[in-house]
């Protein structure tokens, strides 16, 4: 049940960075195509980015590499490569202009760190209210 959990919150992190990513580089196209194309595509990025961090998450157990620091940064290249490929593939803007490559890039890293600290944030918040409350529920074993 937690890998559900996690495997459906993963997709809602990653929806709501490539949602953003395709809004800001899609702002001036019709409003049909952002409702109905765009969500298709954000829809199918976020699938495959949630497939690849939980398969990156079960094989940091089993290779050392991801298991280390870089980690957030391996998971950070690989996600740039596939949005990149995407964004070229179904033609998202004018990437024949170097200004566009960077700015595209450059906000795609900065809304997926803000996305990811943020959460790694709540997460170690919430965790630390979870290991309170197992010490004090320790707590009143040990003095029973």
């Amino acid at each position: 049940m937690s890998s559900i959990k996690s495997f459906f919150y993963k997709f809602c992190v990653m929806f709501t960075v490539i949602t953003i990513t395709y809004g800001i580089f899609n702002i001036f196209t019709s409003l049909d195509e952002i409702f109905y194309r765009g969500f298709l595509q954000c829809l199918g990025l976020s699938l495959i980015f949630t497939i690849v961090l939980t398969v990156l998450d079960s094989l940091s157990n089993k290779i050392k590499l991801l298991a280390s620091d870089y980690f957030v940064w391996i998971q950070y290249l690989i996600l740039v490569t596939i949005i990149v490929s995407w964004a070229i593939l179904f033609r998202w803007g004018d990437w024949k202009n170097i200004w566009y490559i960077i700015i595209f890039v450059g906000s795609f890293t900065i809304i997926y760190l803000f996305v990811y600290f943020f959460i790694d944030l709540s997460n170690k918040e919430e965790d630390d209210r979870l290991n309170q409350q197992l010490k004090k529920y320790q707590k009143d074993i040990r003095d029973k």
